[in-house]
């Protein structure tokens, strides 16, 4: 979720992401103008609070909780500081002084226009489909009302009378609002209600890397399953082996782990002889 944080007295924009099951984390900032972001493995963050926090101890679970605790904007017990492409975050963890800081990356033009300028582009084009909905909305409702009137039907709080709507109203009202705004960089334009549309949006978006990570958790199960059918395999006699092979070649409703343990056997490279010289 992107979250907006001031830092060095500029407004940017963050986001923190969990990738890989949790293996890996994201972290992206925005000023509107440039895009920077890293990715940091569970060991690298553990590596990086162990070497910046040297007098700290504390297990790698409770160092990556706490490193990631630091990104919450609403905390206010956090100092944010940004020198070039370094950020640094620096706070107090049970009394004791903790520091942690990401060595980011200038994003290139096409990373910037995918995260940055095109959900705003998207943003922009949900916006207009609500307009023309609510237009039509608008002029049902005008025809509505007037048939009501024909029927001799009366208003009976003034108050709450409106005039026929104009759709060529709406532009000119909006554009001499808009001109009243006043900005010296994109961030002067950011509010809640935008950062409330763009997470959104995003929610909405299928997440990174979530199709690439079933597949690689498939094949560590698979693999796990292969390393704990051949553990078992090896407590067999050989004997109960070749028992095993005819068992599952004659009977077609043998459990799928007896037939995965035959096909282990199967696989298993034989000794070979050695010839006499």
């Amino acid at each position: 979720m992107w979250k907006l944080k001031k830092i060095n007295d500029t407004d940017h924009f963050l986001n923190v992401q969990t990738l890989q099951a949790g293996r890996l984390y994201k972290f992206s900032l925005t000023d509107f103008c440039k895009l920077w972001s890293v990715e940091l493995s569970k060991k690298q963050i553990v590596d990086q609070c162990k070497d910046s926090n040297k007098w700290l101890e504390a297990d790698d679970e409770t160092l990556i909780c706490e490193t990631l605790n630091l990104f919450d904007v609403a905390r206010t017990d956090v100092n944010w500081s940004m020198v070039s492409n370094r950020l640094v975050l620096n706070s107090t963890f049970s009394g004791i002084k903790f520091s942690f800081h990401v060595e980011f990356q200038l994003a290139d033009e096409e990373s910037f226009s995918k995260i940055v300028v095109s959900p705003l582009l998207l943003i922009i084009k949900n916006l207009h489909q609500q307009k023309e909905f609510l237009k039509d909305c608008l002029k049902k409702k005008d025809t509505e009302i007037a048939e009501y009137k024909l029927d001799g039907a009366v208003i009976s709080r003034k108050n709450i009378e409106t005039p026929v709507f104009q759709e060529s109203v709406i532009p000119n009202m909006f554009i001499q609002e808009t001109q009243k705004f006043s900005f010296s960089k994109p961030t002067d334009l950011v509010d809640d209600q935008i950062i409330s549309s763009y997470n959104e949006l995003f929610s909405f978006l299928p997440s990174e890397n979530t199709e690439a990570n079933v597949p690689e958790e498939q094949e560590v199960k698979r693999n796990l399953n292969v390393e704990k059918e051949s553990h078992e395999l090896s407590k067999i006699p050989k004997k109960s082996q070749s028992d095993l092979i005819i068992q599952v070649e004659n009977k077609n409703d043998v459990p799928s782990s007896s037939v995965r343990l035959a096909n282990v056997i199967r696989k298993r490279p034989q000794p070979r002889k050695l010839k006499n010289l």
